[in-house]
């Protein structure tokens, strides 16, 4: 059984993401995980179903790319964090970056709902922390 119903991955890197999914599907960590290339098509996303009727398509665990084209992982921090989750609803961001900058980990840090930063790519160990 799943640890969580769904997940969603924000990265630009094919290969991140094929990484992150087979790992998921290994280890049954997600029985949806969907991903998004972009971080404008994930905020689309999250806007529409904030309301309580669309909780079920809410993730519970988001893994967000830093290092973006166009609207990057900072981008997508600053308008995350202005959406009006109902608690119930509000799901758990990490960081999943390449980037070793202690300015980068540090600020990411900041933000309230941002829970860990993990150093890419994702590892067995990452997905049992979260």
């Amino acid at each position: 059984m799943a640890k969580y119903k769904n997940v969603f991955i924000i990265d630009d890197d094919p290969l991140a993401i094929f990484i992150a999914k087979r790992l998921m599907d290994a280890l049954e960590f997600a029985e949806v995980i969907t991903t998004f290339t972009t971080c404008a098509g994930a905020l689309e996303y999250l806007q529409k179903n904030l309301t309580n009727s669309h909780a079920a398509a809410m993730p519970q665990i988001i893994l967000l790319d830093i290092n973006m084209p166009v609207l990057n992982g900072w981008d997508f921090m600053e308008r995350f964090g202005m959406l009006a989750f109902d608690d119930a609803v509000m799901p758990s961001l990490h960081i999943c970056s390449a980037t070793v900058e202690k300015d980068d980990v540090e600020k990411a840090l900041r933000y309230p709902f941002v829970k860990n930063f993990l150093l890419k790519p994702l590892s067995r160990d990452h997905l049992r922390i979260l």
